[in-house]
């Protein structure tokens, strides 16, 4: 790339010049007429700031703001997705195969093992509380498998969204324009 110089005018704003533009006329923003200088005096203005990428790249500046969103976007998106894969995992391990059939089994297994003084004791509550108010009886397996299963579903649904939210927040940061300091105009 060449060498670049910046060609101050008396307005205050210095313009980007190439030794190729050297004795050509330019105009300011405040339209005013330059002449650029010959090559010689050319090398005595002050040296622009070389890009530190290739010529094919422009150099990002990100504001705090950008980089926070960027960086909270991506580590969300990451944590739901193991989040995903572990709550998945789980719910493939419950057994929700249960039929009514099984499920009586359970509960004539369960009146099985009772001496006659307790199963006396458990009808006199379902008699005087009904079956919804009766605690005696333990909550059976098939119940509490279908209240994990639908609570492992509640968060894979929860984590998809979280997934979704920080992918945008991740895109958000990523078209956000690059942010431009304030102070020398350039122009070619």
């Amino acid at each position: 790339m060449p060498q670049q110089y910046l060609m101050p005018c008396d307005c205050g704003v210095k313009i980007t010049v190439t030794a190729s533009q050297a004795g050509d006329q330019l105009v300011c923003e405040c339209g005013k007429n330059l002449d650029v200088p010959s090559f010689t005096e050319l090398r005595q203005l002050e040296p622009a700031a070389a890009p530190t990428d290739g010529p094919d790249h422009k150099r990002r500046n990100w504001s705090r703001v950008q980089a926070l969103l960027f960086t909270c976007g991506l580590l969300t998106a990451v944590v739901a997705s193991g989040g995903i894969g572990f709550a998945t995992y789980l719910r493939s391990q419950i057994d929700t195969t249960d039929t009514i059939e099984t499920i009586a089994d359970d509960y004539l297994k369960f009146l099985d093992q009772r001496s006659p003084t307790e199963l006396l004791e458990i009808w006199g509550n379902i008699r005087n509380k009904g079956l919804t108010e009766v605690r005696g009886l333990e909550v059976p397996e098939y119940i509490v498998n279908q209240q994990n299963y639908k609570r492992l579903t509640q968060a894979i649904y929860l984590a998809s969204g979280a997934v979704v939210i920080g992918i945008v927040m991740t895109i958000t940061s990523l078209l956000a324009g690059p942010r431009h300091k304030s102070g020398s105009a350039r122009a070619n």
